[in-house]
């Protein structure tokens, strides 16, 4: 509530992360032995209280978060076939259901799938791809697609920065909302040639961002002095656009440089 009111009173849009995770699922639920028909009506609960209660003052919730594997599989979940909520059989079902609650708890609110390890077209984007053409052709209520964007430096290759852009104009085209939702881009020293590395990676995204009709580009987080990379994945971090002393980065330059100039003519 706090957070929320702060955004309000400084005129700041702000998002509702996440409604539906695997993970993180309170021990209540995940011991609790319960039946499908009780599972959907907790999560149902859950995403209808919270919905609602900021209806109005949300401008998009990430309503399903990491449903799927690397190889584009459903990930098991409590949510989804353990025991799941009585859609397994059904594939994303479970998935549609969320969506059609968060819609009817929060009408004005954008609703977007969030995931990481999509950006590029592989198995994993390749099955998100097929769930949300397969919603849009049935007017399940979902609006957009979140890319996590969790990179490192070898992202910053021609074929690969194709396929983000390739991948970005399929989704595009089937007529949902594109926004890159937790950006860092990992490094494996600060020295300056990294930091210059990361610097132009970040300026490619960006502009390829521009260019494919991406509305938002969010990071994770903003100072390298709070960052989860370094916890994950070992001798990386300086992964955000300010360092440890809150003082602007390469990085932060060559993003604010690409917002200012657009993008690039090619």
């Amino acid at each position: 509530d706090r957070m929320q009111q702060f955004a309000q009173g400084k005129r700041m849009g702000f998002r509702g992360h996440t409604l539906v995770w695997h993970s993180q699922v309170a021990p209540w639920v995940t011991a609790g032995n319960y039946r499908p028909t009780q599972l959907a009506e907790i999560i149902k609960r859950h995403i209808s209280t919270v919905a609602r209660r900021y209806s109005g003052k949300i401008y998009a919730w990430d309503v399903v978060n990491e449903a799927f594997n690397d190889n584009g599989t459903l990930r098991p979940s409590v949510w989804y076939n353990q025991p799941g909520i009585g859609f397994a059989i059904q594939g994303t079902k479970y998935i549609e259901q969320a969506f059609v609650w968060t819609r009817n708890a929060d009408p004005t609110a954008r609703l977007y799938y969030n995931d990481y390890s999509i950006e590029t077209i592989g198995p994993k984007s390749n099955a998100v791809y097929n769930m949300v053409r397969d919603f849009r052709q049935r007017n399940v209520p979902i609006h957009g697609v979140g890319f996590q964007a969790h990179l490192d430096l070898n992202f910053n290759n021609a074929s690969t920065l194709n396929s983000f852009r390739q991948n970005l104009r399929r989704f595009k085209a089937l007529g949902v909302e594109l926004q890159i939702t937790e950006l860092d881009i990992r490094l494996p020293s600060n020295s300056a040639e990294h930091l210059q590395q990361q610097a132009n990676l970040a300026d490619k995204l960006v502009d390829i961002c521009l260019s494919e009709g991406v509305s938002l580009i969010q990071f994770w987080g903003f100072t390298d002095r709070y960052s989860w990379v370094p916890g994950f994945f070992t001798g990386y971090g300086w992964a955000l656009p300010f360092d440890e002393n809150y003082l602007p980065k390469p990085f932060y330059e060559a993003v604010r440089n690409r917002l200012i100039l657009g993008p690039s003519p090619t």
